[in-house]
């Protein structure tokens, strides 16, 4: 008997130690979970942002890419607005000399004509 004594004695302690044990990291462990959900709160506010940049990241890459085409295309309008106005230029230059030349066969054509007058 004296050894179920021992034993439920033992038990009762072990009950009581435990119960104690948490009375005294009663305090503790709601600490803990309460610090460990301000971290777990603070990640997942970190990985929104996070998120967030990454999306805005993107959203600029594509505008960055889509004003790059932009300016290509703008680019080779110019290019091609050059290559017009250059042809444009050749052809009133060539309208120029043709009237230039016009003007002195009528020059001469009048000047041809006053004389046969004169001669008369």
């Amino acid at each position: 008997a004296d050894l179920e004594d021992i034993k439920a004695r033992k038990s009762e302690w072990d009950e009581q130690h435990d119960q104690s044990m948490r009375e005294v990291f009663a305090s503790h462990i709601v600490q803990r979970e309460l610090w460990k959900r301000g971290i777990d709160d603070q990640v997942q506010t970190l990985k929104n942002r996070h998120s967030r940049r990454e999306k805005k990241l993107d959203e600029f890459a594509l505008r960055e890419s889509t004003l790059m085409e932009e300016i290509r295309s703008m680019q080779q309008q110019t290019k091609e607005y050059q290559r017009e106005m250059d042809e444009l230029d050749q052809k009133e230059k060539q309208e120029d000399e043709e009237i230039a030349a016009l003007a002195l066969q009528i020059k001469a054509t009048v000047s041809k004509r006053s004389f046969m007058r004169n001669m008369l």
